[in-house]
């Protein structure tokens, strides 16, 4: 007949993460259950499954922050003085760079516009432009998180493969 189904080796036991848990819920998981991946599940919608999350890209997730964190401070005093951000190469075929969002992004938050996912990069600044009372335009650096929308006057500061980099809509590379 059939042999051995799929269901016949299925592990109904295995833990799942909600689409709205944090990432250290789910490596508090990981770490007990020793899977390399974890089945992603929306409860309000009976549990339906949405994808799987990989242990490897949750511990990439959490160096990125690593790095950001320690590198968002240098780049905010660096910034001070600068008017603009050169391409600086992090490591071999990795850099940070300026990017000037297109209109497409504007007044959309940095979870809707879904930069690592579409394109490969890391937003780890924002230098925004605003003005005084007196007129006059200043650069104030932001660290933002996701709900971060983009403005018109907003320049991101993101990180990435070159490559990826070299992707970004109105690049012109």
């Amino acid at each position: 007949k059939h042999g051995v189904l799929a269901v016949d080796l299925a592990n109904e036991t295995v833990p799942t993460c909600l689409r709205d848990e944090s990432m250290s819920r789910a490596m508090l998981k990981f770490e007990a259950s020793n899977l390399p991946e974890l089945p992603v599940v929306d409860k309000r919608e009976g549990g339906r499954l949405l994808g799987v999350i990989r242990y490897k890209d949750v511990i990439m997730l959490y160096n990125y922050e690593i790095i950001k964190q320690d590198s968002a401070d240098g780049l905010v005093r660096r910034m001070g003085s600068l008017d603009q951000f050169p391409r600086v190469g992090i490591a071999e075929g990795f850099s940070a760079q300026e990017w000037e969002p297109t209109e497409a992004f504007w007044d959309k938050s940095l979870e809707d516009i879904r930069l690592p996912l579409e394109y490969g990069v890391y937003v780890m600044l924002v230098k925004s432009r605003s003005t005084r009372g007196n007129g006059q335009r200043e650069v104030i650096p932001i660290i933002p998180n996701r709900y971060y929308r983009v403005t018109q006057d907003d320049t991101l500061i993101v990180c990435g493969k070159d490559e990826n980099l070299d992707k970004l809509p109105g690049h012109g590379g």
